[in-house]
């Protein structure tokens, strides 16, 4: 199921829009023209694949986004571009097999990014969040990962809480650690651990 573009353009007031659990499965830069004033948009257990550039251009006063348990296997590079008010964004239990940076660019102001429950690739490619510089919560549990070295978090200075539980780390990922200086509330249970060190952060 699809949205008809332009749904929405006469509700210039609207500032919160719940679609979850309808079966949408696209959605275009137009599904959301001309929403001015929206700051909530959740579209949560539908079937959407993909995020194509600039789906919420009109919208640049969005603060939260909600894409989770979707079926999403690819985020266009510029998909949320110009949303620098934006503070909450969910992409959790999704298909992405990686990191979508080029989707982060704009992002400055994000402070909460769930992507736990993604089928990544073992690791996470340096600098894949270099661009949240605002970021204090990110959840990248229960992602297949093994890995995670000090470029992974790169960038990542004001983040306080990290959920890293229920993955495949044989190690605790310590040098990791050493771009999130401000750390304080770190979950990391659930994983295959063979040695943790003394001293290990």
């Amino acid at each position: 199921m699809s949205i008809t573009e332009g749904a929405f353009r006469n509700q210039v007031s609207l500032k919160y829009l719940k679609l979850d659990g309808n079966k949408i499965g696209k959605i275009s830069n137009r599904t959301f023209f001309k929403l001015p004033q929206m700051e909530v948009i959740s579209l949560r257990s539908n079937e959407i694949t993909e995020l194509p550039n600039n789906i919420f251009e009109h919208s640049k006063s969005l603060q939260k986004v909600d894409f989770s348990r979707n079926r999403i296997t690819k985020i266009q590079p510029n998909a949320f571009r110009g949303l620098r008010t934006m503070r909450i964004l969910h992409l959790e239990d999704n298909y992405l097999q990686g990191v979508p940076a080029d989707a982060f660019q704009d992002l400055s102001n994000l402070a909460e990014l769930n992507l736990s429950g993604n089928p990544f690739v073992t690791s996470v490619a340096p600098n894949s969040f270099s661009a949240l510089r605002s970021l204090t919560y990110l959840d990248i549990s229960s992602c297949r990962l093994k890995k995670l070295d000090v470029s992974s978090l790169r960038g990542l200075v004001t983040l306080r809480r990290l959920r890293i539980h229920d993955n495949n780390f044989s190690r605790v990922p310590t040098e990791a650690f050493r771009s999130t200086p401000n750390l304080h509330d770190l979950s990391i249970g659930r994983n295959p651990f063979t040695t943790i060190s003394k001293g290990m952060i």
